[in-house]
This record gives C-alpha cells, sequence and structure tokens, in this order.
C-alpha cells in the first residue's frame, strides 16, 4: 500500500481539481461554496500527505519536510481567513488579515529548501551559483519591468496597498533564485525530486498570474492562477509520500561541470531576456526603462562573462586529465604486471598487455565479460575486497588459476577496492604476477629478481626494485612520445686542435628536454632507446638537426664554408681523428657542452 500511496494521492488530487471546474456548474445552488471546498480540501491533504510521508519513509534529515508541512499549513489557514472574510462577511479591503499569513507562509518554505539544497550539494558550487545568478537576473528583469515598477508608478494606491502589492512577487523571486539554484545543483533525482520541482513552477506561475490580474483589477476566484495552486498542492504531498523522498536530502556528485542541453537553453534564454523587454516595450508602445534594462544586461554580461572563464577552466582541466589518463594508459600497456579492473558484476574493464601475456585471453576477448577466472574454486577469495572501506590496506592473495589453454599457473593478486566519488563501491582492481604452478621460488619472486648469481647465489626483495619498474615503464611511455613533442636538444662542443687553436670539428650531442625531470643526459634514456628499438628514430633526428645547424653556419659565418669534420654521435661523443682536442672528452653523462650561438 505505502509504495502506490503517491499514485493514489495524485490521481485523487488531480480529480478533485477537475472537480473544483465541474461543479459549480453542477451544483448551481452554491457554485463557490462548492469550489472552495475543493480547494481547502487538497490544501489541508498537502499538509496530510506531508506529514504522513515523514512518518512513513523517516527521511535522514527531517527539518526541511517539517518546514514544509508548516508553511503549507500557514497557507491553508491564509486560504481559509480569505474565504471567511471576502465571502461570508463580505470585506473586500486589501490588504487584509489573511496577506500577512500568505507572506508568513514563504519565509518557512524558502528555509526548507536552503536547508535541502544544503544537505544535496555540501560544499562550494560557483558555476552552480553563477548559473543560479544568471537565470534569476533574468527573470527579475521581468518582474520589474511588468509588476514591480507599474506597482510603483500608479499613483492611486496607498502605501499598504503598494507595500503588500511589492511584497508577493518579490517573494516569489526570492522563491526564484531558491528553484534555480535547486535546479542546477547536484544530488540525486528521483522522482520525489520531480514531483516537487513540479509543484514549485506551478505555484511560481501562479503567483506571477495573479500578481498580473491585481494589477489590472481582473482577479477572479476559478481562474488560471487557482490551478497552478491546487497543482502545486497535488505535486507537494505526492512528492512526501513517494519511497524515493529520503533520496532529495542525500548528497550527491557536483552537476555545475554537466551544462546539458536545457540547462544551455535556460541560460541563453535569461540572457536575452533584456532584449525582447525592449522590443516588447517598443511594440506595445511603452516607455522604455532604460537604466534598469541596462543595468540588468550589463549584470547579466558580468555574469555570463565569469560563467565563460569557469568553462575555459574546466576545459582546460578536462585536457590535463585526458593528457594524465593518456600517460597512464601508456604506462599501464608498458607494465610488466598483469593490471585488471573490473566493475561490481566482476565484468572486465581493463586487462593490459601483461595480463594478456600471463592468462593467453586477448584483450577483445575479455573486454565487458566476467574475468576468466571467475568461475574457479579459489576466485569467492577476491570477492570480499570490492565491499572493503575506503582507505583499508591493500589485499594480497596467492591463487591458482589456469590459463587459455588450460595451462595451471600460480597468481599472486594485489587487490583494492575502487569507490565514486560519493564512496559507492564501483569495484576493484588488481596487480597480478604469475607463473607456470609448480615452478620453486625465493616466495614466488625467483621469476621477477635478477638470476641474472649462480646456485647459491640468492636475491632479498627491497621495495625498490617495484619502484624501479614503475619508474622504467613511466621512461619508456615518456620517451616514445618525445619525438613527436619535440623535447630532444643538441648541443654543440668545439674540437680544437692543440698546434693551431683552430676549430676543426664539432660533436653534436644529444639532451633530452624531459617536461619533469628536467634536462636528462644520454646515459639515462639511450639503453632504454636501444632496448625499445627507438634509437634509429632518434638518430635520424640528431642527424637532420646537426646537418640543419651546419648549414646555417656554413651560410652565416665567414670561413665555415670548409669546416672540417663533424661528427652526430647519439649517445656521446666520439673520438676525433683530428690531432686532439683542448680538455677532456665529455662523457656525455654530465656536462652539457658548448651550446649552439643563437641564428
Amino acid at each position: 500500500m505505502r509504495p502506490r500511496a503517491w499514485q493514489g494521492y495524485l490521481v485523487i488530487g488531480l480529480l478533485v481539481s477537475v472537480a473544483a471546474w465541474v461543479l459549480p456548474e453542477v451544483v448551481s445552488a452554491a457554485p463557490l461554496v462548492s469550489r472552495v471546498v475543493c480547494y481547502e480540501l487538497l490544501s489541508a491533504a498537502a499538509v496530510a500527505a506531508i506529514v504522513v510521508g515523514v512518518r512513513w519513509h523517516r527521511p535522514a534529515f527531517r527539518l526541511p519536510w517539517v518546514l514544509f508541512a508548516t508553511a503549507q499549513l500557514v497557507y491553508f489557514a491564509a486560504d481559509v481567513t480569505f474565504y471567511t472574510y471576502h465571502e461570508l462577511l463580505h470585506d473586500t479591503r486589501y490588504p487584509a488579515p489573511a496577506d500577512g499569513l500568505y507572506l508568513g507562509h514563504y519565509p518557512m518554505f524558502v528555509t526548507g529548501l536552503l536547508l535541502l539544497l544544503r544537505r544535496r550539494s555540501p560544499g562550494r558550487d560557483r558555476d552552480g551559483l553563477l548559473d543560479a545568478l544568471i537565470i534569476t537576473t533574468g527573470i527579475g528583469l521581468l518582474a520589474w519591468v511588468f509588476l514591480l515598477a507599474p506597482y510603483l508608478q500608479t499613483a492611486a494606491l496607498s502605501l499598504p496597498v503598494r507595500a503588500v502589492s511589492l511584497a508577493y512577487p518579490l517573494m516569489d523571486l526570492l522563491v526564484v533564485a531558491v528553484v534555480a539554484r535547486m535546479a542546477v545543483s547536484g544530488g540525486a533525482r528521483p522522482p520525489a525530486y520531480w514531483l516537487l520541482l513540479g509543484g514549485l513552477a506551478a505555484l511560481l506561475g501562479a503567483d506571477g498570474l495573479y500578481a498580473l490580474a491585481q494589477l489590472h483589477g481582473a482577479y477572479q476566484i476559478g481562474g488560471l492562477p487557482d490551478a497552478g495552486w491546487l497543482l502545486s498542492y497535488v505535486g507537494w504531498g505526492a512528492a512526501a509520500l513517494h519511497p524515493s523522498m529520503g533520496a532529495l536530502s542525500e548528497p550527491g556528485e557536483p552537476a555545475a561541470a554537466r551544462l546539458s542541453r536545457a540547462r544551455l537553453a535556460a541560460l541563453a534564454g535569461a540572457a536575452l531576456v533584456a532584449p525582447a523587454v525592449l522590443f516588447v516595450q517598443a511594440v506595445l508602445g511603452e516607455p522604455i526603462d532604460g537604466t534598469i534594462i541596462a543595468g540588468a544586461s550589463a549584470v547579466l554580461f558580468g555574469l555570463t562573462l565569469l560563467r565563460m572563464r569557469s568553462l575555459a577552466g574546466q576545459v582546460a582541466a578536462q585536457a590535463e586529465r585526458e593528457r594524465l589518463l593518456h600517460r597512464l594508459s601508456a604506462i599501464i600497456d608498458a607494465s610488466p604486471v598483469a593490471i585488471v579492473e573490473l566493475d561490481r558484476n566482476r565484468r572486465v574493464r581493463l586487462w593490459n598487455p601483461a595480463a594478456e601475456r600471463i592468462y593467453g585471453w586477448r584483450r577483445e576477448e575479455v573486454l565487458g565479460q566476467p574475468h576468466p577466472a571467475s568461475l574457479e574454486p579459489g576466485w569467492p577469495a577476491v570477492q570480499p575486497v570490492a565491499a572493503r572501506g575506503q582507505g583499508q590496506a591493500t589485499a594480497r592473495l596467492e591463487l591458482r588459476q589456469h590459463r587459455s589453454d588450460g595451462i595451471p599457473i600460480d597468481v599472486e593478486l594485489s587487490t583494492a577496492p575502487l569507490r565514486t566519488p560519493s564512496g559507492e563501491p564501483a569495484g576493484m582492481i588488481s596487480r597480478r604476477a604469475g607463473r607456470p604452478a609448480g615452478r620453486p621460488g625465493a616466495r614466488r619472486r625467483r621469476g621477477h629478481v635478477p638470476g641474472q648469481g649462480g646456485r647459491r647465489g640468492f636475491r632479498v626483495f627491497d621495495p625498490s626494485m617495484r619502484a624501479a619498474v614503475v619508474d622504467r615503464a613511466e621512461l619508456e611511455a615518456d620517451l616514445r612520445q618525445a619525438l613527436d613533442h619535440d623535447q630532444f636538444r643538441l648541443h654543440y662542443q668545439p674540437i680544437v686542435d692543440l698546434r693551431s687553436g683552430r676549430v676543426t670539428g664539432l660533436e653534436a650531442l644529444v639532451r633530452w628536454q624531459h617536461p619533469t625531470r628536467g634536462l636528462l643526459a644520454p646515459g639515462s634514456f639511450i639503453p632504454l632507446a636501444e632496448e625499445t628499438g627507438l634509437l634509429v628514430g632518434i638518430g635520424a633526428w640528431v642527424l637532420h638537426h646537426a646537418c640543419q645547424q651546419t648549414r646555417y653556419w656554413q651560410a652565416t659565418i665567414p670561413g665555415c664554408e670548409q669546416a672540417g669534420h663533424q661528427r652526430e654521435p647519439v649517445g656521446g661523443p666520439a673520438r676525433p681523428t683530428s690531432p686532439g682536442r683542448r680538455g677532456r672528452p665529455d662523457p656525455g653523462h654530465d656536462r652539457p657542452g658548448t651550446p649552439p650561438p643563437d641564428p
């Protein structure tokens, strides 16, 4: 019964809303009474629905809902007071006692919304605040031109009438600001969220129509504003009764970075309010309030610039994240250790080349599928890892599994849980070292340490070994991109004839300008380039740039047309064939040599 109570309330509420227009035609003796009864029935039902919803679903944060129920109860009391004075006592004065109650319900309602908003979006959300200010400024300009300014400029209104008439749109503008902030904030958006937001939209629409009608003396009971108020009662009550109402007070991820189409359309519409107002006033022949419109346009322009600046920062941050992800992907692919990521359903999301070598399954065969070893007897020991708490130590397991060809292998796993930004389990990631089953080893590590020392030799594992492997993998990944990113530099060292003092040649010495490690000497990357096959490309780069620099010197420095030999060693200087050199030869590791002159 409880899970579907909101549906029953929604259907009955809509039927009563329709009855408010149908009954006056049927009950001709008392049409107004029948309509007012429907109004007050729904108003009181909204209070009861909110109270019942809080008791049933027990949200973790009840205070906003208590304030909503109290505000709606005050609104119900205002309705009763209004109809009593207006219809029974025929007291049509304005402002009336009911106006104090109507205005009094706004602070409680807005406070409840602010508390809910703060709970849903903890921390700073500068982009969400900017978007809400842009939307509120645009709607505020509309309110000023078509509601506030006319009330201020109407000389026939007394001060109390003018004050109360202005208070209603100002209170609604406050609700608009909070609703806009909630619409662009983070947090869960279950059905209860949309029901509550729909009720708020109906309330704001009804209040706006009522203010316009009052301005022109055209408000009558049974018009469109009444329909909006009835729909707001239905929306709030259904939101409170819906089982998802408790999720409205749960924190969630910030939504400011997600500039959806609807959000972009709202921002664009708010920014176009000023020219639209100018156009409407020009068509209607009304006097144009240039000062206010220009001021609102300046505010909107400034807020939009701040938003664009924030978006530019987000784009730059996204580019940096993509660069880091690309770098991490290269490191993972170059790692000699198998790295596997599984989601909450044990499906493979990451499977690096080392995992292919150990298990025998190719990446395209396992991505999106359960881990091939998930049906083996030892696998249940891995499952509790995904439920481990944030910050707990990495779990280490030793299992016997099988390759794709059925050969048994002993696998050592280092596993850790993965979490979403909100702390929910998202799966796990593991590093795996495998070897054929039964192979002896110093605690299963012999295949991963140098013997490479005789039959009686041994090696003691040291954490620096793992650090060295990771460092090498990072350096190799960076080296593969160094040529494409033009990170190599040439330093030139002269070869001098000791008898004449004449420069007879030059040595071209290559250096790597690493983006984070600084200037690297050949000894720190040439051996790696030889092992990975990258040395040929580096040598071609050195030859091309050295010849290019030589040609420039020959063309610009007199006497260089018949310069002596020039060598282009990649790893360091080669011995010259000239009679000798001044000073000691550069070992290629420490001194950068003599840089070329600026062109």
